[in-house]
């Protein structure tokens, strides 16, 4: 059972707020053993902030588990918290109970949809955090062309879109950075801008523990200037995170929790790689074999390309662009064949051969449409190759020549 399904089960049992207590304890806990290893104690202090492990991991224990089994939050409303008829344009950040605002969004009918950074290298928790989103109403669009021909559609309908800030990267081109808790993010003007061409209003939440605040940065129409609002916002986010930084996940340190969800959170099992030879199937380019192909014949194939498997202990396959010889132990060549494609196994055979051409014993040519080796003998309906083949079996090379000679 992965852990956020544990965290499911445990919840349909024991009060909310004995896990909240839970995960806050576990993340507490975690964050103390950790401290002396990471990187996030100097990144506090270079910025000044007087962060405490212990504070900081129950944070962030807390939000996981407003994430997974949900809880009721209280929203400060400096601005009317209501379904807006162009939509709203919801910035935050990773501060606060921001999963459990965004639930408390939905449960008051403003329909949000969280615009969020794909994760290509932790496919797994990405796909648990939006089903998680989903059972609170929730749901999640993956920031790109798609995502936001997406979200202007939610927009115009309506609905509410929200954008955490504060993982923006700044170094980007066409990107203003603005100073933040511990570095630099991209000032939100495109967002802003995008939303004030949809009619939107802009809003900016502030999470804290078990509840958050939210500024009308704008409302349809506004004259403000799109950097002006920017600025705003992002100047309510970093001192609410100045005057608490424990409630900020310091967004590379959540990747870390992110990583450790996806690697604890089961999912399907992928199949185990299969023993026996059989079951795999090989693909080849330039392919070439050489060997004894029967008792007194040794031979050669060559193949542009194969894609080969296992049968009864030999190699089985289609072949395209295949070149076959056949020579006596004393090297005389016996027969040379050029192929435009080949199913089967060589030299076990049945091996059978599409659009041939062939030479036998270096003097005499023909063509044929198929031509098929099994049971230690060629066969192509009748061709003088099967005339030839039988004769140089029974009575040597003179014979075979002979019975090209005649052969019809």
């Amino acid at each position: 059972m992965g852990f956020s399904q544990l965290a499911l089960s445990a919840s349909a049992v024991l009060p909310r707020p004995l896990v909240g207590a839970a995960f806050a304890a576990g993340g507490a806990l975690l964050a103390t053993l950790v401290w002396p290893f990471g990187a996030l104690r100097s990144r506090a202090a270079a910025a000044g902030l007087p962060l405490r492990p212990w504070s900081w991991g129950a944070s962030l224990g807390r939000s996981f588990a407003d994430l997974l089994v949900g809880a009721p939050i209280t929203a400060d409303e400096p601005v009317a918290l209501a379904p807006q008829p162009h939509g709203a344009l919801v910035l935050a950040a990773h501060l606060g109970s921001w999963e459990a605002g965004a639930a408390e969004l939905a449960r008051r009918g403003l329909k949000p949809c969280v615009l969020a950074a794909p994760w290509p290298r932790l496919p797994r928790a990405e796909r648990r955090l939006a089903a998680l989103r989903r059972r609170r109403g929730v749901r999640s669009i993956r920031r790109g062309r798609a995502g936001w021909k997406e979200a202007t559609r939610r927009l115009r309908a309506g609905e509410s879109v929200l954008l955490l800030v504060d993982s923006a990267n700044p170094a980007r081109s066409g990107r203003r950075p603005l100073r933040f808790a511990d570095g630099a993010i991209a000032a939100p003007d495109a967002p802003i801008a995008w939303a004030r061409r949809q009619g939107a209003a802009v809003w900016v939440a502030v999470g804290r523990e078990r509840r958050f605040a939210l500024h009308r940065l704008a409302g349809p129409g506004g004259e403000a200037h799109t950097e002006v609002l920017a600025d705003r916002c992002v100047s309510l986010l970093r001192d609410e995170v100045r005057a608490r930084p424990a409630g900020w996940a310091w967004v590379r340190a959540l990747a870390c929790l992110a990583l450790f969800l996806s690697a604890c959170d089961g999912g399907p099992e992928l199949p185990p790689l299969p023993t026996n030879a059989e079951a795999w199937e090989g693909h080849a380019e330039g392919l070439s074999w050489q060997g004894p192909v029967e008792e007194g014949l040794v031979g050669s194939l060559r193949a542009e390309r194969a894609v080969l498997r296992w049968e009864q202990d030999a190699p089985a396959g289609r072949f395209e662009a295949v070149e076959l010889t056949v020579n006596t132990e004393a090297g005389e060549r016996w027969l040379s064949l050029e192929a435009a494609a080949g199913v089967g196994s060589w030299p076990g055979g049945p091996l059978s051969l599409s659009d041939v051409s062939w030479t036998v014993l270096e003097r005499t040519t023909g063509e044929a449409e198929g031509v098929t080796w099994s049971n230690g003998a060629w066969s192509c309906g009748g061709c003088p190759l099967e005339a030839a083949d039988a004769a140089l079996r029974a009575r040597g090379s003179s014979a075979a020549l002979d019975a090209l000679e005649h052969s019809p």
